[in-house]
Protein backbone atom coordinates (compact mmCIF):
# COMPACT_ATOMS: atom_id res chain seq x y z
CA UNK A 1 0.00 0.00 0.00
CA UNK A 2 1.43 3.26 -1.07
CA UNK A 3 1.68 6.30 1.60
CA UNK A 4 -1.55 8.36 1.72
CA UNK A 5 -2.60 11.31 3.66
CA UNK A 6 -5.78 10.44 4.86
CA UNK A 7 -6.91 13.98 5.96
CA UNK A 8 -7.59 14.10 2.30
CA UNK A 9 -10.40 12.15 2.17
CA UNK A 10 -11.68 13.54 5.69
CA UNK A 11 -11.69 17.04 4.03
CA UNK A 12 -13.40 16.05 0.96
CA UNK A 13 -15.72 13.93 2.18
CA UNK A 14 -16.93 17.20 4.47
CA UNK A 15 -16.16 19.16 1.96
CA UNK A 16 -19.08 17.13 -0.31
CA UNK A 17 -21.39 17.29 2.67
CA UNK A 18 -21.46 21.14 2.97
CA UNK A 19 -21.46 22.11 -0.63
CA UNK A 20 -24.34 19.21 -1.22
CA UNK A 21 -26.39 21.03 1.65
CA UNK A 22 -25.03 24.85 1.15
CA UNK A 23 -23.76 24.75 -2.70
CA UNK A 24 -25.52 22.10 -5.18
CA UNK A 25 -24.10 23.78 -8.34
CA UNK A 26 -20.55 23.73 -7.34
CA UNK A 27 -20.93 19.84 -6.39
CA UNK A 28 -20.19 18.86 -9.65
CA UNK A 29 -17.04 21.59 -10.00
CA UNK A 30 -14.25 20.10 -9.98
CA UNK A 31 -11.59 23.01 -9.94
CA UNK A 32 -13.59 24.53 -7.66
CA UNK A 33 -13.55 21.65 -5.14
CA UNK A 34 -9.51 21.52 -6.21
CA UNK A 35 -8.99 25.17 -4.65
CA UNK A 36 -10.83 24.73 -1.62
CA UNK A 37 -9.87 21.45 -0.31
CA UNK A 38 -5.82 22.55 -1.29
CA UNK A 39 -6.59 25.60 0.80
CA UNK A 40 -7.62 23.74 3.91
CA UNK A 41 -5.36 20.26 3.52
CA UNK A 42 -2.05 23.44 3.63
CA UNK A 43 -3.94 24.34 6.96
CA UNK A 44 -4.33 20.67 8.26
CA UNK A 45 -1.04 18.55 9.68
CA UNK A 46 -1.41 15.81 7.28
CA UNK A 47 -1.85 12.29 8.62
CA UNK A 48 -0.28 9.24 6.70
CA UNK A 49 -1.07 5.96 6.21
CA UNK A 50 0.92 3.00 4.72
CA UNK A 51 -1.09 0.04 6.45
CA UNK A 52 -4.75 -1.80 6.45
CA UNK A 53 -4.20 -1.71 10.45
CA UNK A 54 -3.15 1.83 9.58
CA UNK A 55 -6.49 2.38 8.07
CA UNK A 56 -8.53 1.13 9.67
CA UNK A 57 -7.38 2.74 13.32
CA UNK A 58 -8.00 6.27 11.78
CA UNK A 59 -11.01 5.90 10.37
CA UNK A 60 -12.04 4.06 13.83
CA UNK A 61 -11.14 7.48 15.39
CA UNK A 62 -12.71 9.85 12.48
CA UNK A 63 -16.34 7.60 12.61
CA UNK A 64 -16.31 6.54 16.04
CA UNK A 65 -14.30 8.59 18.28
CA UNK A 66 -13.96 11.85 16.44
CA UNK A 67 -11.68 14.44 18.10
CA UNK A 68 -13.91 17.70 18.62
CA UNK A 69 -11.46 20.34 17.78
CA UNK A 70 -10.46 18.59 15.04
CA UNK A 71 -13.94 18.41 12.94
CA UNK A 72 -14.65 21.58 14.25
CA UNK A 73 -11.13 23.27 12.82
CA UNK A 74 -12.06 21.21 9.55
CA UNK A 75 -15.78 22.43 9.28
CA UNK A 76 -14.87 25.96 10.32
CA UNK A 77 -11.89 25.98 7.59
CA UNK A 78 -13.49 24.58 5.03
CA UNK A 79 -16.11 27.77 5.02
CA UNK A 80 -13.68 30.18 5.25
CA UNK A 81 -12.57 28.45 1.93
CA UNK A 82 -15.30 28.53 0.16
CA UNK A 83 -15.84 32.16 0.45
CA UNK A 84 -12.01 32.79 -0.27
CA UNK A 85 -12.02 30.67 -3.67
CA UNK A 86 -15.82 31.86 -4.70
CA UNK A 87 -14.62 35.90 -4.11
CA UNK A 88 -11.60 34.86 -5.85
CA UNK A 89 -13.22 33.71 -8.82
CA UNK A 90 -16.02 36.52 -8.13
CA UNK A 91 -18.63 33.80 -8.51
CA UNK A 92 -22.45 34.61 -8.25
CA UNK A 93 -23.92 34.18 -5.08
CA UNK A 94 -26.32 30.78 -4.83
CA UNK A 95 -28.26 31.64 -2.28
CA UNK A 96 -29.13 34.82 -0.06
CA UNK A 97 -27.35 35.41 3.27
CA UNK A 98 -27.44 37.13 6.15
CA UNK A 99 -24.63 39.02 6.54
CA UNK A 100 -25.44 42.99 6.60
CA UNK A 101 -22.94 45.67 5.79
CA UNK A 102 -22.33 47.69 8.66
CA UNK A 103 -21.26 51.52 8.26
CA UNK A 104 -19.04 52.85 11.20
CA UNK A 105 -16.50 55.96 11.63
CA UNK A 106 -12.72 55.32 12.51
CA UNK A 107 -13.20 56.52 15.71
CA UNK A 108 -16.46 53.87 16.43
CA UNK A 109 -15.42 50.69 18.52
CA UNK A 110 -17.12 47.07 17.89
CA UNK A 111 -17.36 43.88 19.33
CA UNK A 112 -15.89 40.71 17.13
CA UNK A 113 -16.98 37.71 17.85
CA UNK A 114 -15.63 34.49 17.67
CA UNK A 115 -17.33 30.83 15.83
CA UNK A 116 -19.78 29.44 18.19
CA UNK A 117 -19.34 25.59 17.54
CA UNK A 118 -21.45 22.92 19.13
CA UNK A 119 -22.91 19.51 18.27
CA UNK A 120 -26.61 18.53 18.90
CA UNK A 121 -27.21 14.79 20.70
CA UNK A 122 -30.21 12.89 21.71
CA UNK A 123 -30.21 13.71 25.61
CA UNK A 124 -31.20 9.72 26.10
CA UNK A 125 -28.99 8.26 23.82
CA UNK A 126 -26.42 10.67 23.32
CA UNK A 127 -26.32 9.90 19.64
CA UNK A 128 -25.84 12.83 16.81
CA UNK A 129 -29.06 14.27 15.60
CA UNK A 130 -28.91 15.18 11.92
CA UNK A 131 -31.24 17.56 10.46
CA UNK A 132 -31.91 19.61 13.37
CA UNK A 133 -32.16 23.75 12.70
CA UNK A 134 -29.68 25.90 14.47
CA UNK A 135 -30.73 29.21 14.61
CA UNK A 136 -28.68 32.24 16.33
CA UNK A 137 -30.85 35.13 17.58
CA UNK A 138 -29.64 38.72 18.96
CA UNK A 139 -30.94 40.11 22.48
CA UNK A 140 -33.76 41.41 20.81
CA UNK A 141 -34.91 38.08 19.05
CA UNK A 142 -33.75 39.31 15.80
CA UNK A 143 -31.80 36.49 13.30
CA UNK A 144 -28.29 37.02 13.48
CA UNK A 145 -26.52 38.48 10.65
CA UNK A 146 -22.78 35.99 9.63
CA UNK A 147 -19.96 37.56 9.12
CA UNK A 148 -19.55 36.40 5.97
CA UNK A 149 -21.83 36.07 3.03
CA UNK A 150 -20.83 32.28 2.64
CA UNK A 151 -22.15 31.20 6.66
CA UNK A 152 -25.78 30.17 7.27
CA UNK A 153 -27.83 31.20 10.31
CA UNK A 154 -29.91 28.96 10.55
CA UNK A 155 -28.07 26.55 9.84
CA UNK A 156 -29.20 22.73 9.48
CA UNK A 157 -26.90 19.80 11.11
CA UNK A 158 -25.38 17.10 8.76
CA UNK A 159 -24.49 13.45 9.48
CA UNK A 160 -21.77 13.34 8.00
CA UNK A 161 -20.22 16.07 10.02
CA UNK A 162 -21.31 14.57 13.47
CA UNK A 163 -24.28 17.12 13.58
CA UNK A 164 -21.49 19.81 14.70
CA UNK A 165 -22.48 23.70 13.26
CA UNK A 166 -20.79 26.16 13.48
CA UNK A 167 -22.20 30.07 13.50
CA UNK A 168 -19.58 33.25 13.27
CA UNK A 169 -21.65 36.21 14.17
CA UNK A 170 -21.22 39.71 12.29
CA UNK A 171 -19.14 42.19 14.02
CA UNK A 172 -21.31 44.98 15.65
CA UNK A 173 -20.82 48.36 16.53
CA UNK A 174 -20.29 48.71 20.85
CA UNK A 175 -23.26 49.40 22.04
CA UNK A 176 -21.80 50.74 25.11
CA UNK A 177 -19.19 52.85 23.38
CA UNK A 178 -15.70 53.14 23.49
CA UNK A 179 -14.26 50.76 26.01
CA UNK A 180 -10.99 50.26 27.36
CA UNK A 181 -11.55 46.50 28.34
CA UNK A 182 -10.34 43.77 25.74
CA UNK A 183 -12.98 41.89 26.01
CA UNK A 184 -17.13 42.10 26.58
CA UNK A 185 -19.66 39.77 27.33
CA UNK A 186 -22.54 39.63 25.10
CA UNK A 187 -25.48 37.73 25.12
CA UNK A 188 -27.37 35.42 22.31
CA UNK A 189 -29.84 33.54 21.71
CA UNK A 190 -29.51 30.11 20.47
CA UNK A 191 -32.48 28.04 19.28
CA UNK A 192 -32.52 23.70 18.16
CA UNK A 193 -35.40 22.63 16.47
CA UNK A 194 -36.32 19.29 14.80
CA UNK A 195 -39.47 17.47 13.86
CA UNK A 196 -39.14 14.76 16.48
CA UNK A 197 -37.85 16.38 19.51
CA UNK A 198 -38.93 19.40 21.67
CA UNK A 199 -37.51 22.63 20.89
CA UNK A 200 -34.65 23.64 22.53
CA UNK A 201 -33.44 27.16 23.74
CA UNK A 202 -30.69 28.44 25.39
CA UNK A 203 -28.67 31.68 26.64
CA UNK A 204 -25.28 31.85 25.51
CA UNK A 205 -22.80 34.26 26.68
CA UNK A 206 -19.86 35.54 24.75
CA UNK A 207 -16.69 36.80 25.39
CA UNK A 208 -16.37 39.35 22.65
CA UNK A 209 -13.11 41.32 21.86
CA UNK A 210 -13.46 45.22 21.59
CA UNK A 211 -11.69 46.78 18.40
CA UNK A 212 -11.01 49.54 16.44
CA UNK A 213 -10.21 48.24 13.48
CA UNK A 214 -11.53 45.60 10.64
CA UNK A 215 -14.97 44.04 11.29
CA UNK A 216 -15.11 40.59 10.71
CA UNK A 217 -11.63 39.59 10.51
CA UNK A 218 -11.41 35.79 10.62
CA UNK A 219 -9.51 33.33 13.10
CA UNK A 220 -10.34 29.90 12.92
CA UNK A 221 -8.67 28.93 15.96
CA UNK A 222 -10.50 31.40 17.82
CA UNK A 223 -14.34 29.69 18.80
CA UNK A 224 -16.62 29.60 21.70
CA UNK A 225 -17.52 25.66 21.98
CA UNK A 226 -21.11 25.82 23.70
CA UNK A 227 -20.59 21.45 23.67
CA UNK A 228 -23.64 19.28 23.39
CA UNK A 229 -27.11 20.77 22.38
CA UNK A 230 -29.27 17.82 24.35
CA UNK A 231 -33.08 17.29 23.01
CA UNK A 232 -35.75 15.77 24.39
CA UNK A 233 -38.07 13.34 21.99
CA UNK A 234 -41.39 14.91 21.54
Amino acid sequence: MRVKNFQENVVYGTLTTILESQYPDLVSNETIRNDIAAFVLNKLPPRYITSERGYTRFVGAMLYKPDQKDIIKIITLINHAIEIVLTRRKEPETQESTARDISFDSNSSFLRFPVIVGTVRDQKTKQPIEGTTISLYDKGNKIVGMGSKRWRNPTTTQKETFAYFSLWPQSIINPNGSNSNEYENYNFHLSATHASYKEYTSKITIAAQCCFNSLNEFNFDNFHDVGEVLLVKS
